[in-house]
């Protein structure tokens, strides 16, 4: 089965931590349900952005796919800083990913950005992220 696939090359594509609507996003997703509000049929919040049909697969992943990748980005991005992959660049990015994956900033950064792949799964349907 083929998925959706995100095609980053952390070493030449830009990288940022700074993604304001799609935190946004992810924390109207959130914070909805609390307030007593469903969340509103994807179709009708945003029609034209990108909900067009997949002709190999069949599958309407447009919007989901633009939730899930640029909060990827981020993630792969301090998962490298972590492994010790970003050390040319000084302490900046070190400290970039010390900011983003660590309290109190990681519940405005880290952690919006993995509700924001939770929300992103729920569009697209969990197994067109987890592939056999």
């Amino acid at each position: 089965r083929v998925g959706v696939s995100f095609s980053h090359d952390p070493l030449t594509d830009p990288v940022s931590v700074h993604l304001p609507l799609h935190r946004f996003v992810a924390l109207l997703g959130t914070m909805l349900p609390h307030a007593g509000v469903a969340f509103p049929p994807v179709a009708t919040v945003l029609p034209d952005v990108g909900l067009e049909e997949d002709p190999q697969t069949g599958r309407r992943a447009g919007l989901g796919a633009i939730i899930v990748e640029l909060p990827l980005r981020s993630l792969v991005f301090c998962a490298h800083v972590g492994s010790g992959l970003w050390r040319r660049n000084g302490s900046a990015a070190a400290l970039q990913a010390l900011n983003y994956s660590h309290l109190p900033l990681c519940q405005h950064f880290r952690d919006l950005d993995l509700r924001a792949l939770q929300l992103g799964t729920f569009f697209l349907g969990g197994d067109s992220l987890v592939t056999t």
